[in-house]
């Protein structure tokens, strides 16, 4: 494989691990929903249908890839993107697999 002089193989290790957080469709569910706002594990039950004990899994992986960010307040922990740039990514694969969704946010924006 013939790669590029400048690329930094630390780099592009991270990148890959943190891709891995995308590669399971409960997570990538997830990360949709947390680039709109912050949400405790029981609005994500209600929004994604999972049970609570398989999103504290998928949630624990992404934490510790650097993904997600949580924060306690009170009884409830909620999670929150880490990077603001995981949202770049989730919509260029939007653009990709799904761009009559984007085409309604756009246009539902737009009026």
């Amino acid at each position: 494989m013939i790669r590029p002089m400048n690329v930094n193989e630390e780099q592009i290790k991270q990148s890959s691990e943190g891709l891995k957080a995308l590669a399971h469709p409960l997570r990538l569910t997830i990360i949709c929903y947390l680039m709109d706002d912050e949400l405790c594990v029981s609005d994500l039950e209600k929004k994604t249908g999972a049970l609570q004990s398989n999103l504290s899994q998928h949630l624990s992986k992404m934490r510790s890839l650097g993904v997600i960010a949580s924060k306690k307040r009170g009884q409830h922990v909620y999670y929150r993107l880490a990077n603001s740039q995981w949202s770049q990514v989730v919509y260029a694969l939007q653009t990709m697999y799904c761009p009559k969704v984007i085409l309604q946010e756009e246009n539902k924006h737009a009026s």
